[in-house]
Parts: C-alpha cells; structure tokens; sequence
C-alpha cells in the first residue's frame, strides 16, 4: 500500500510540473514564414505596363502620405514606392503572382494578375489598411476547449483525479 501511495504522489507532482512548464518547452520545432499573417488574397489585375497600383489609408479611412510601400515575392522585396499626399502608390515591373504589399504597419497580400487572365472580381487597385491589424477572438472564452486549456481548470482536474480515489481508499481502510 505504501508503494501505492507514493505512486499517486509521484503522478501529482508530474502532474503539476506540467502544467507549471510553458507549453512552448514541450512543442516541436515549426518554421513560420515571416510578415505571413492569415490573411485574405485579394485578386488585383496590372496596367498594362505592369504596374500595381493602390492606395494606403489609416483605420478611419484617410489617406496616409509619404507611406514606404514594399512589395514583397517569395519573401524578396521587389519593389519599393512611397506614396503620394493622396496615400496613392504605384510599383512598376511587375509579372503575375502573389505578392505582399507591406507598409510599416499594414499588410495586404495580392494575387496579380494581367488584364487579358485577370477574374471579373479582380480589383483595379490593392488597398493597405496602415494601423491595428484586425484581431479576431473567441466568444467570450465560453468553449470547451478553451476552458480545458485554462490552467487552473486542469488544475482541479487533476487535483479532483487524485483526490477522490485518496478518499475512497481511506474509508476501504477505515472500515
């Protein structure tokens, strides 16, 4: 009984030091590219003269001007601009692909494409939103999986799984 009992003491202490341990000590290794946040891709067809052009606007909807604008391809920067006291750019020598347009603070990220190959919902024009990114949260942490991932949660949960059958042995012994 006594190998039993340290045992469960053995578990407990397991048991706590994982969840004491941040989660990133036990997770693989991932690459992540970088300034590659879950965005949506926009569909936006050249001029003719291969050039890509768009406006930069704050989070209320005013222009920003003298914005560095980059264009990124395959994670090299293929262009730079800045724009006008309008917030309007235009980055020339361009084929088609998928690009980011980065700002200091603001992404967008486009699927280019040439007049003649360009969907009908193609946009003349790429928009960059220069501030906050948008961040999308849960409703009010109300799921099940965020509450099994609070810590205190599984906390009680271990505490409850050790608990109870300590209790249920002792009054196998007691009696």
């Amino acid at each position: 009984m006594r190998w039993m009992n340290r045992l469960r003491a053995s578990l407990a202490v397991l048991a706590l030091v994982g969840m004491v341990l941040p989660r990133w000590g036990f997770a693989s290794e991932t690459t992540v590219p970088a300034a590659t946040p879950a965005l949506d891709i926009i569909d936006v067809t050249l001029h003719e003269d291969g050039t890509l052009r768009g406006q930069v606007m704050d989070p209320q909807g005013a222009a920003v001007a003298a914005a560095v604008v980059a264009v990124v391809h395959q994670g090299k920067v293929v262009a730079t601009t800045q724009t006008d006291s309008a917030g309007r750019y235009a980055a020339t020598g361009l084929r088609t692909g998928v690009y980011q347009i980065v700002t200091d603070k603001g992404i967008t990220v486009c699927r280019v494409w040439t007049p003649a190959t360009a969907p009908p919902s193609s946009q003349a024009e790429a928009l960059i939103v220069d501030g906050d990114q948008v961040i999308r949260g849960s409703l009010g942490g109300r799921s099940l999986g965020s509450m099994l991932s609070n810590p205190w949660v599984l906390g009680a949960i271990v505490a409850a799984a050790i608990a109870i059958p300590l209790a249920l042995d002792d009054k196998k012994d007691g009696s």
